[in-house]
């Protein structure tokens, strides 16, 4: 979590272009200040950690990708995408930026159903009054080598409607408990959150993604059962 917040804050001054404080002094702060004594790590491993981090993930140029709308800006919610941008052929795009340690590249698929991408698009639409074509992960991986993946998900006006539909009622269903082993969709309530859990990615996945439960569609996926009576 200090990496990331460290790599985090130090590409969002990079991406505002301000001159100071400079991100390398903003990623060396972020770690002397939390860092806790530990058996693994030194102060100055994970400086030079997160600094090769930031190097990486600058070295992506996403702030020369189009012009920057939005830089770590709270929502109205307090939801605060990484960076927001208007890049020409595409619309409105907004990135996130994720740090992991190892096996980042092999998460990238689960992002297609991420209830975070699809509520910062969601949200930042309703701000900036305009539809968000697309919602990337921005991904650094550190070991065992440092790489980055820039993975796009595309924001189209049927899923986000379908997300929203299942979001509203998430936000009404907020203070009731559920049971863990019980998929949130159950009742055909989208729930993005459930789309993948501890034993892997929800089977019906292309059907509601996909096929968006058109029964038509779904014929050619999926073997119909007849009901017993």
């Amino acid at each position: 979590m200090l990496l990331g917040s460290a790599i985090g804050d130090a590409l969002s001054e990079h991406y505002r272009g301000h001159p100071t404080p400079v991100p390398e002094d903003t990623l060396r702060r972020v770690i002397l200040e939390g860092f806790r004594d530990n058996d693994t790590w030194t102060r100055e491993a994970l400086v030079k950690l997160a600094q090769k981090g930031y190097e990486a993930g600058r070295g992506d140029n996403l702030r020369d990708h189009g012009e920057v709308l939005m830089v770590d800006e709270p929502l109205p919610s307090t939801a605060r995408p990484d960076l927001v941008q208007r890049i020409p052929g595409q619309g409105l795009v907004v990135t996130d930026t994720k740090v992991t340690m190892r096996a980042g590249e092999d998460k990238l698929t689960e992002y297609f159903t991420s209830h975070q991408l699809f509520h910062y698009a969601w949200e930042v639409g309703e701000v900036l009054r305009e539809p968000v074509s697309w919602a990337r992960v921005h991904m650094i991986q550190l070991a065992p080598r440092v790489q980055t993946f820039l993975h796009p998900v595309e924001v189209t006006p049927a899923r986000l409607t379908f997300w929203l539909k299942g979001a509203e009622q998430a936000w009404f269903d907020m203070d009731k408990t559920f049971d863990e082993d019980e998929p949130w969709c159950r009742d055909s309530t989208p729930n993005f959150t459930a789309c993948y859990g501890k034993y892997g990615p929800c089977e019906y996945i292309p059907a509601c993604h996909v096929l968006h439960l058109d029964p038509d569609q779904m014929e050619s996926a999926y073997g119909r059962l007849e009901r017993k009576v």
